[in-house]
């Protein structure tokens, strides 16, 4: 974390070494937590810490450990330029929501009990579409931090075997059936924070070519 710090000219956030985040999803070997390798935790009052499970440290190269931790420290520079005030707009808008539209249900189902289900229905249709609209930034996110990290690296092949590393250790399973796989590529599609491992990688691969080297 103290190399990409440098290289970023930041100061290096806090870091913390787990043995996994969150429940244990074991491969072989490798024990690793379906919480993923790392994450950036923010809390009020105390300053980002970047916390790295056991697997990263004991299963990544070294290029591929700092293709992670540029990652994150993405995280922490893009919350640290926000404003206090934007990170909780989509949190409160969406409670809002879902407050106007109980409000107009129930006046609707008291003046006018014909319109209580399509006010209901309405209610459900703005609420996953602001909730879609809230993933499709959270990509945009994730795919500005990679470009960061790349940036900093630029080391594709770094990026290549951190991705196959969660290909194999953390991806869930396939699921069987035409139903299964129908489902799990809408769940991707909708609703999935993070773009799939090929985008991101494209994504790094342009990005390399659009900004080269000085």
């Amino acid at each position: 974390m103290r190399t990409v710090a440098q290289l970023a000219n930041v100061d290096p956030p806090r870091t913390q070494v787990v043995a996994l985040l969150g429940a244990s999803r074991g491969t072989g070997e490798v024990i690793v937590g379906d919480g993923g390798l790392a994450v950036t935790r923010f809390r009020p009052g105390q300053p980002p810490t970047v916390v790295f499970a056991q697997a990263a440290l004991a299963d990544l190269t070294p290029a591929a450990l700092r293709s992670l931790a540029a990652h994150e420290l993405a995280h922490v520079i893009g919350r640290a330029r926000g404003s206090a005030a934007a990170r909780y707009v989509w949190l409160l808008g969406y409670l809002l929501l879902m407050l106007i539209g109980l409000v107009l249900s129930v006046a609707a189902l008291a003046a006018a009990p014909r319109l209580a289900g399509p006010a209901a229905l309405a209610t459900m249709l703005a609420a996953v579409a602001f909730l879609a609209l809230q993933v499709a930034f959270d990509r945009r996110e994730e795919i500005a931090a990679d470009r960061f990290s790349i940036t900093l690296t630029r080391d594709l092949a770094a990026a290549a075997e951190l991705m196959g590393f969660y290909e194999e250790h953390l991806a869930r399973p396939a699921p069987r059936g035409r139903l299964g796989g129908l489902r799990a590529r809408f769940e991707q599609r909708w609703f999935a924070t993070h773009p799939a491992h090929a985008v991101r990688l494209e994504a790094m691969r342009r990005h390399l070519v659009d900004q080269p080297s000085e």
